[in-house]
C-alpha cells in the first residue's frame, strides 16, 4: 500500500508583537505613544476580524512608518464588545505590532520608553507559543495591511 503523503504549509508571521494592557482609550494610547515616543501614529481605519461566519468586529488599527528602519509599526486595539482577538489570560487590551523589525531598531529601547508611559499598566511580548496559535489572525492582517498599501 502506498503511503499517503501530506502537504503542511508553514506560515512565518513578520510580526513582532507586543500585550499592552491600560485603561485608555485608543486614540489616548495612542497620543501618548506619539509623545513619549516621538512618532506619528495616525488611524487608518478599522480592521474587521471574524469570529464566526456570522460575527464580525472592527478594531481601531494605527499606523507609522519608521523611515530610518524602513518598517511599520501598529497599534491595533484587541478587544471589542463581540470578543477579544488574542484570548490569552490576562486578555491584552491593545498589540503593538513591528512588522520585520530592522536588526538596527533596539527593540529593549522601545519597551523601557513605553514603559515609561504611567498609563499603561504592562507591556509583555507575545512569545512565540502565542504568536503560532493566532497564525490565522497574523496572515489575515498581514493580508488586510497589504491590500491598504501599508505593508
Amino acid at each position: 500500500m502506498p503511503k499517503k503523503i501530506a502537504l503542511k504549509l508553514g506560515y512565518e508571521s513578520p510580526f513582532t508583537v507586543f500585550s499592552v494592557f491600560t485603561t485608555q482609550k485608543d486614540y489616548r494610547l495612542a497620543w501618548l505613544m506619539n509623545q513619549q515616543l516621538s512618532i506619528e501614529l495616525k488611524r487608518i481605519g478599522d480592521y474587521t476580524h471574524s469570529f464566526s461566519e456570522s460575527q464580525k468586529a472592527g478594531f481601531p488599527l494605527y499606523h507609522f512608518h519608521y523611515r530610518q528602519y524602513r518598517m511599520p509599526i501598529f497599534l491595533l486595539g484587541n478587544k471589542s464588545t463581540e470578543g477579544a482577538i488574542v484570548t490569552d489570560t490576562p486578555v491584552p487590551d491593545f498589540l503593538v505590532l513591528f512588522c520585520n523589525v530592522s536588526e538596527f531598531f533596539d527593540l529593549k529601547q522601545f519597551q523601557k520608553e513605553m514603559r515609561k508611559i504611567k498609563q499603561v499598566q504592562t507591556l509583555a511580548p507575545l512569545d512565540e507559543k502565542a504568536r503560532n496559535k493566532y497564525e490565522d489572525f497574523f496572515y489575515d492582517l498581514e493580508y488586510f495591511l497589504t491590500e491598504q498599501h501599508v505593508i
